[in-house]
């Protein structure tokens, strides 16, 4: 009979394992061993996951260019519908004959609608910037 008093050098009795299940063979053993290797391996690679900060700061900041991308995208896009609704209107009002007190009208409302909203100046600075360029083009014909 084991001896189950401390200090045992029996290991069940001495790791303080109940002395029931020992009628687990080799085999089976083996199995629980290798399983809970392979849950303690997954544990502590979500551990070291988390505690690399390096490649969480760089994880952030990749999803960061990545928004950012998308928001210069999407302001591009609003920049070519502005400075196509522009090209638009300005090619109306010369087809009209507007004169430069309009223009100044105009221009000072521009100037109240992108101080409310700075994409709008964008677009306008792009819509400016291509009746510019269509003006000098027609002057140089």
């Amino acid at each position: 009979m084991a001896d189950e008093t401390p200090g045992s050098t029996d290991p069940a009795t001495a790791a303080g394992a109940p002395l029931a299940d020992t009628d687990k063979s080799p085999e089976q053993l083996r199995s629980e061993i290798a399983e809970a290797r392979e849950d303690l391996g997954e544990t502590v690679e979500q551990l070291a996951a988390k505690a690399d900060v390096k490649a969480r700061a760089h994880d952030a900041v990749e999803d960061a260019k990545g928004r950012a991308h998308d928001k210069v995208e999407e302001g591009k896009d609003q920049v070519r519908h502005a400075a196509d609704r522009v090209q638009a209107t300005a090619q109306q009002k010369r087809t009209e004959g507007i004169s430069t007190d309009d223009v100044r009208g105009a221009a000072q409302t521009g100037v109240e609608q992108a101080k409310a909203n700075p994409a709008l100046a964008i677009a306008a600075g792009v819509g400016v910037a291509l009746l510019v360029i269509l003006i000098l083009r027609r002057r140089g014909d």
